[in-house]
């Protein structure tokens, strides 16, 4: 449903899972980074995946905020945008 959304509608920022049904964080960054080549778009990775912790940028993510998250966690994140 996102990608569709996407297609239509401006976002100033997007904070994905990275494990969910359909598709990877990875390969919705991809999407929006070479389908829809918005490479402005800020990113946000939300994982409880360490591994991820260490190489988001690498996948085309601006951020990664580890699980659990809260309310201030995303805030500092909306206010740094």
């Amino acid at each position: 449903d996102a990608l569709e959304i996407l297609k239509t509608r401006h976002f100033s920022a997007v904070l994905t899972d990275m494990w969910m049904p359909g598709m990877s964080g990875v390969d919705f960054a991809k999407y929006i980074r070479n389908e829809k080549k918005d490479t402005d778009l800020p990113i946000y990775l939300i994982t409880a995946d360490t591994e991820f912790l260490k190489h988001y940028k690498k996948e085309g993510f601006n951020g990664c905020l580890a699980k659990p998250i809260t309310l201030a966690k995303i805030k500092e994140v909306l206010q740094n945008l």
